[in-house]
């Protein structure tokens, strides 16, 4: 499998093992967002660290001008790490506004 496709999976089984608790629509508790948020970084740290060398040029002390291999984040990645976290922050914000008066449910079997 490709790495993307590996972190992919990851991360929805992140999610499956976060809010999959739940039985119910219901505010995310304290403790699932903390857990949600450490282990997001520990699958998204090697993606952040995914680069590639570019040349640049380094002035030194004495006004020589080397040229030197520089990291550089990924382009594509670097393009959807920022849109990841947004959009993971607004899911969050969304989760969080519910209070059980907003997710009244009656279930009834036979609605006559």
């Amino acid at each position: 499998d490709h790495p993307a496709v590996t972190v992919s999976h990851a991360i929805t089984n992140l999610a499956v093992a976060s809010f999959g608790e739940s039985r119910r629509l219901e505010p995310i508790g304290d403790a699932a967002r903390a857990r949600w948020l450490k282990e997001i970084e520990w699958l998204l740290l090697p993606v952040q660290h995914i680069v590639m060398m570019k040349p640049a040029v380094k002035v030194l002390d004495d006004g020589t001008r080397v040229e030197v291999m520089q990291q550089q984040l990924r382009q594509d990645i670097a393009d959807a790490l920022p849109a990841l976290r947004g959009i993971d922050e607004s899911l969050y914000h969304v989760l969080s506004r519910f209070n059980p008066a907003d997710i009244a449910v009656d279930w009834q079997k036979n609605p006559q």
